[in-house]
This record gives C-alpha cells, structure tokens and sequence, in this order.
C-alpha cells in the first residue's frame, strides 16, 4: 500500500511540474507533493543503504560544501540585499540531493514497474503540453512569439520539453521500445521547444535528434529508415505549410539580430565577465547570493550557466567535487551516458538549469539504468548466460 502511495505521488508529482503558479523562486505545487513523498520514502524505506553508492557519497560532498561557503558567504555580506540568495540556494541542493536519494530508494524496490510507469506518466505530460502549446498555434489561445504555457518564463518550457524526453529515452520501458512513440514524444517536445523560442534548447534539440538515431531501437534497418523518412517528410511539409510554424522560425532569426548591440556579447549576457572582473572569487567559490556586489559585471544577477556557477560560486573544489559526482554517475557507459546527458550540459552553458529537480532525476535515473545493466551482464556471463 505504502508503495503504491509513493509512486502515486511521485507520479502525480512529475504530471503537475508543468504548472508554475508561484515565482520563479518559489516552491510549486509539485515541490509540496514531492517533499511529501521523500518524507514516506525516508519514514518506510532503508535510505541508510543508498549511502553506500559511490555517487551518493560523492554528491554528499558536494552538497556540504556548498553548505559551507554559502553560509560564510551570507555571514561575510549581511549589508547584501540579495543575501538571502544563500540560503535559498543551499535549500534547492539540499531539496534536490534528497529527491535523488527518494528516487533511488524508489527504483531499487520497486524497479520495472516504477519505470514503466514513469514512462507512462513523463510521455502523458508531454503529450498534455504540446495540446496547450498546440492551442495557441490554432486560435483556442492568443498566439505568442515566446510562448510559456503555465511556466514563470519561454526558458523554462523549453527545458522541460528536453529533461522530459531525455528522461522518457533513458528509461528502458515498453513504450521507449516502440519507434512509433519515441517519435511521437520527440515531436510533442519540439514543438514544445519550438513555441518557447529558446535558443539554447535548439541547439539541444539537434543533438537529441542524433541520440534517437543511435538509441537501440533505431538501427540502420530498412524499416527504421523507412519510418524516419516518413517522419521526416511530415515535419518538413509541417512547417511549410503551418504559418504559425513558419512564422515562428521567421521570428527567432529576428530575435537574433534584434537583441545583438555594440559592447553586448554572449557571454557578458550570461555572466561569464564575472571570472575576468573578480577571477579571485572563483578560486574559492563567491557562494551563490549577495548578487549586487559584483557591480563590475554587464549585470548584477546570478551567472545564467549552471555549470559556469559551479565554478564562480563554489570554487574549484567546488567543481572538482561535481565533476567526480558525475564521473560515478556515467562511468558504468561513460560513452552511452555521456551522449544522454549532453543536451542537458549544452542548455546549462547558456542557462541556470541545476535547480531544476527533474535535472537530478535524469541523472538518477542513468546512474540506476546503467549501474543495473552492468551488474546484470556480469551474473550472467557467471553463469554463461552472454551471447
């Protein structure tokens, strides 16, 4: 009973993410039903045993040093408007490092059956936001040129259409294995990304488009080819014929042109000036708060690219530390893993993605997938049971 309450939840939780009723920096409705199923995972589970993974104990580290230097950062600026930014990052890595544990204690018990109903759940919720997103390209809803659906900003859209679709593509279920609804997903989160106009997710999105091609259930077979070029004429006379789409396309060009002035580049807009203004601060980490005295800077926010913040705000230890983090989560098929996550990494260059929880449960997910399959192969070459 117990475990159905918990997979409900975590189910219920994953459908409902897409709904931003709060600020950017506020809980949503799917973080309360989320702490709600960690609770009843850490009351009826034994989390202790998941301490015992390599890449828990090396996330442990992490997580307690940006502890440490966001709490001497908040104590070296309390005349800081913006101080309080240490905090609240602290308890988004604390959050998150706990979903990730809840979520390993989860597929360790229950394993096939979680999966294959996270599959069903993340391919419902996609397909449920492509027909909101659809609504605005047909006139049910006003059309916009950075559309949002229920999300605070196009951004956000844009990425959970490629953390939802790579989680979908990771999870060995018996929907992943049908060509015809990795294709079909596929679309819904292009769309998806194409109606958000973020330009990061674009680029994400081809890379995705290779991983499907080399995925196992796309070989060069004469029927995966064949599906591929009708799929391919479709979108092709899709967007030439769908003014909305067409419009769209028009429109992100001019995005690029309009936004483009003199002393204004990438990476200033991103924050990456930050390392030549105070390279002293990366060295040991500037903690992730008190914003407003890097004045210096082409603007006093936080560095928009998750992994350019590791380093700013926790130093090099700092990303030492999350670099072996992640080497345990991909080591099992550093190749096949690597190439999974890739997307992931190429939007966190130019965005701020490492709060997102679905983000930790992508990279759950591949550590459990990969970790399992490998244990599986060696018992079975024990008992010669390799082809």
């Amino acid at each position: 009973m117990i475990d159905k309450l918990i997979l409900g939840l975590f189910s219920l939780a994953l459908f409902v993410s897409p709904f931003h009723f709060f600020g950017s920096s506020l809980p949503q409705v799917a973080d309360y039903i989320t702490i709600i199923a960690v609770a009843l995972v850490f009351i009826n589970y034994r989390v202790r045993e998941i301490f015992n993974y390599s890449a828990v104990r090396a996330l442990v580290y992490y997580v307690f040093l940006v502890f440490v230097i966001n709490l001497a950062g908040f104590g070296l600026n309390l005349h800081s408007k913006t101080n309080y930014y240490f905090f609240l990052s602290t308890i988004y890595y604390v959050y998150n490092f706990l979903v990730f544990i809840s979520f390993l204690a989860i597929l360790k018990r229950l394993d096939k059956v979680c999966i294959d109903l996270f599959a069903f759940i993340v391919f419902a919720t996609l397909s449920f936001q492509f027909l909101l997103g659809l609504s605005s390209s047909i006139g049910i809803q006003k059309p916009q040129f950075r559309n949002t659906l229920y999300f605070n900003n196009p951004n956000q859209l844009g990425y959970f259409a490629i953390l939802f679709f790579s989680i979908f593509a990771v999870l060995p279920s018996r929907l992943r294995s049908n060509k015809l609804f990795v294709l079909t997903a596929f679309s819904f989160a292009s769309y998806l990304i194409l109606i958000s106009a973020s330009r990061a997710a674009y680029g994400s999105t081809i890379l995705v488009a290779a991983i499907i091609v080399s995925k196992e259930s796309f070989k060069l077979k004469v029927s995966s080819m064949i599906l591929l070029s009708l799929f391919g004429v479709f979108a092709f006379y899709v967007i030439n014929n769908n003014r909305f789409v067409s419009a769209q396309i028009d429109r992100i060009g001019k995005r690029t042109e309009t936004e483009s002035s003199p002393g204004k580049t990438v990476l200033k807009e991103r924050g990456y000036d930050r390392f030549i203004q105070y390279p002293e601060l990366a060295i040991l980490g500037a903690g992730e708060g008190a914003f407003d005295r890097f004045t210096k800077t082409y603007h006093s926010g936080e560095v928009h690219s998750g992994l350019a913040n590791v380093l700013f705000s926790y130093g090099i230890l700092g990303l030492i530390l999350f670099i072996r983090f992640f080497y345990f989560i991909i080591k099992s098929k550093p190749v096949s893993n690597l190439a999974t996550f890739l997307p992931i990494l190429i939007f966190n260059l130019a965005h701020q993605g490492m709060r997102v929880t679905h983000f930790w449960i992508l990279l759950c997910l591949i550590y459990f997938i990969s970790e399992k399959e490998i244990y599986l192969n060696r018992n079975s070459m024990k008992h010669g049971e390799i082809k």
